[in-house]
């Protein structure tokens, strides 16, 4: 199974530690700092097995990229992680699990085991 993870973050110390977490417990990672960026990374590279992706980013928000990525049948079935500071989460839908900050790293792992299992 592919174990690559694509992390949404445009905090970044926050992506760092998403990804320094995730490698050390044996995934590939992918990073983007905002929507546009993601969409870039999934039209060229090898489709992830899960997206952690922030709300509030500059260019192109989490609720943009999630309109575009449900439009897109190529990419839409990837389970996405929400993770936000904000209360404002509505207009999402979806979505396999929403995390709120600051981000609980056994959370992220547990979903990262449960999305990607690596055996």
């Amino acid at each position: 199974m592919n174990g690559t993870i694509l992390i949404v973050e445009d905090d970044m110390s926050t992506q760092a530690i998403l990804q320094e977490i995730l490698q050390f417990e044996g995934y590939s990672t992918l990073l983007a700092s905002n929507g546009k960026e993601a969409l870039d990374l999934l039209s060229k590279s090898k489709l992830p097995c899960l997206v952690i992706l922030d709300l509030m980013m500059p260019v192109m928000s989490g609720w943009e990229f999630q309109t575009h990525k449900q439009k897109n049948a190529r990419i839409s079935s990837i389970p996405t992680i929400v993770t936000s500071a904000s209360n404002r989460i509505d207009g999402l839908s979806d979505v396999s699990a929403i995390m709120r900050k600051p981000i609980d790293l056994v959370q992220v792992l547990e979903a990262a085991r449960k999305y990607c299992p690596l055996h």
